[in-house]
């Protein structure tokens, strides 16, 4: 076992001897053909630790060297042949999550029963994996109390409903739901040729009406809570149940399963008056009952104004695009304009030029009630559409111009002005320069410069320039104290050296004129000089009756 999954899996340090064991075993007992990883991992140590905890002191001491929990395991689950080895690996490892969450041999054996030689793919083996161990006894307690009375496609349905949700379901409305609602859904859509059993999403979604409507949900309409669920299958027409299932949650359509309309229908109360109450027109809903199967209702923008465009007359590009110009729902404005714009069959509503022409019927329709299209002339709504758009390019166009010359006016005069300045600093800096050259000093008294050798020499600054230039090459500030050696109270020197003809500082030495003692010596970027420099500058510093630094002695 890999550093890593000791890590991962935080095995103790004995563990870290025996587990590797334990697993090892279990591959060769399941017959699989690969190592173990992942969760299957966590699910072996949890078998071996839940087996482990369990012995007493004493039994842990007489237990064999060898002995292996997992291969007691293995016995208890298998004994006399209960349990027949399923086919595939991820059908045997299957078993690892079962007895992980706690279920005993004989459950497991019941699950494994159940899947009577069928593929993972068959038997949504996905869903056993995932389930809780509330979920696997509920689904347990279905297949021995319903199953055997059930045909296997409702059984299957069952095992759906039960496992493949993160919210436990009760077996026993499972059961009521797939034996006595289940065929009322069925037969709606049997003259449709759909295979209802098949759809697994629109199922779960059924039985979640079907649960609230049975715990009567506090916040659902009275009425449709004291409708019998046979009733508000009926009630409820089949393209809703089935379009509306498909997606559920963040969808404004008032007739979408769990919306206000839904409940209204499923009392049995009358569409026509709440149309009315909520302005659809009566031709969206014809049209709602009259879509295919196959359309994503609930994946467009604004459902209820695709299907009052297509009432109109619009074509299905011409639907899904008007929402986004639509400000409002309904706008009797537009009825006679959609109409006239759905004869238009040469235009292409999803590309540019589609798109320019809605956004100029738009600001038309805003702005002018009484407009109409002529669509026996289609190229005169093209014609204004273009003028539409080539006058707000113009306006937009003098908008650019204006700013871009505004942008240019205040480019020039930064410029200018960066122009002035820097001369103004060129004047400043020569200014200073020629202030620096001009000013000089006095050599300190009685120090002698130092020539080391043919390389190395300590001489000392007498002049503002001199000072700047060694601030400058040394990357610290003793261009500072030109003042201060101006008026006697410091003297700079600097130790050198010579190669190829060039001459590059090393040291910079400030020394107290006063009291005759050298006060800071710091080589490049302010560090602190090699020993072999302080060494010489010690030496040089007490032939010239100069106290050294301090810190050096």
């Amino acid at each position: 076992m890999s550093p890593l999954i000791n890590h991962t899996l935080n095995l103790t340090k004995a563990e870290q001897l025996v587990f590797p064991l334990e697993v090892d075993y279990l591959v060769h007992a399941l017959v699989l053909g690969r190592s173990l990883h992942g969760r299957e991992l966590e699910d072996v140590l949890v078998l071996y630790r839940r087996a482990y905890s369990q012995l007493s002191e004493l039994e842990r001491q007489l237990r064999a060297p060898d002995q292996l929990f997992m291969e007691e395991w293995v016995m208890i689950a298998f004994r006399e042949g209960s349990l027949k080895l399923p086919p595939t690996d991820s059908q045997r490892l299957a078993l690892l999550r079962f007895a992980a969450l706690g279920l005993n041999a004989e459950d497991i054996a019941t699950l494994v029963a159940a899947w009577k030689d069928q593929d993972a793919i068959a038997i949504g083996l996905n869903s056993y994996r995932e389930a809780s161990l509330a979920q696997l006894r509920s689904y347990l307690v279905f297949l021995e109390e319903f199953a055997p009375y059930l045909t296997e496609e409702v059984n299957h349905l069952a095992r759906t409903l039960l496992l493949e949700d993160a919210h436990l379901r009760n077996e026993e409305l499972v059961a009521e739901f797939i034996t006595q609602y289940s065929p009322d859904f069925l037969d709606r859509f049997t003259a449709q040729g759909l295979t209802l059993l098949n759809y697994h999403t629109l199922w779960k979604v059924w039985f979640s009406v079907f649960s609230e409507h049975n715990l009567k949900e506090e916040s659902l309409p009275d009425d449709y809570l004291k409708t019998p669920f046979r009733e508000v299958i009926r009630n409820v027409p089949d393209r809703l149940w089935f379009l509306t299932a498909k997606k559920t949650g963040g969808v404004d359509f008032t007739f979408a399963i769990g919306q206000p309309g839904f409940y209204q229908l499923a009392a049995g109360n009358s569409a026509r008056k709440y149309l009315t109450e909520i302005g659809m027109p009566r031709g969206a809903w014809r049209q709602l009952l009259s879509l295919p199967y196959e359309t994503e209702l609930l994946e467009l923008a604004a459902p209820d104004l695709y299907l009052w465009a297509l009432s109109l007359g619009a074509n299905q590009e011409l639907a899904r695009q008007l929402p986004a110009f639509m400000p409002r729902r309904y706008q009797t404005a537009w009825e006679p304009v959609l109409q006239q714009l759905a004869r238009l069959t040469t235009i292409s509503w999803d590309l540019e030029e589609g798109q320019r022409l809605l956004g100029y019927v738009y600001h038309i329709v805003r702005d002018q009630p009484d407009f109409r299209v002529d669509v026996h002339r289609p190229e005169l709504l093209i014609a204004a559409s273009n003028a539409h758009y080539a006058r707000i390019e113009q306006s937009m166009a003098a908008v650019v111009r204006e700013r871009r010359a505004v942008v240019e006016a205040d480019q020039e005069a930064r410029a200018r002005q960066a122009a002035v300045q820097a001369e103004q600093e060129a004047k400043r800096r020569r200014e200073y320069e020629a202030w620096l050259r001009r000013t000089k000093w006095a050599p300190m008294n009685r120090v002698k410069p130092l020539r080391y050798s043919s390389r190395l020499r300590i001489q000392e600054l007498t002049n503002g320039w001199e000072l700047f230039l060694e601030g400058q090459a040394m990357g610290h500030c003793v261009g500072d104290y030109v003042n201060h050696c101006r008026l006697g109270r410091f003297s700079i020197w600097t130790l050198r050296v010579e190669r190829d003809r060039k001459v590059r500082s090393l040291v910079t030495i400030r020394i107290n004129v006063a009291n005759r003692q050298i006060v800071e010596a710091r080589a490049r970027f302010n560090r602190d000089p090699l020993q072999e420099y302080k060494v010489l500058i010690n030496e040089w510093a007490r032939g010239n009756r100069i106290k050294p630094l301090s810190a050096w002695e």
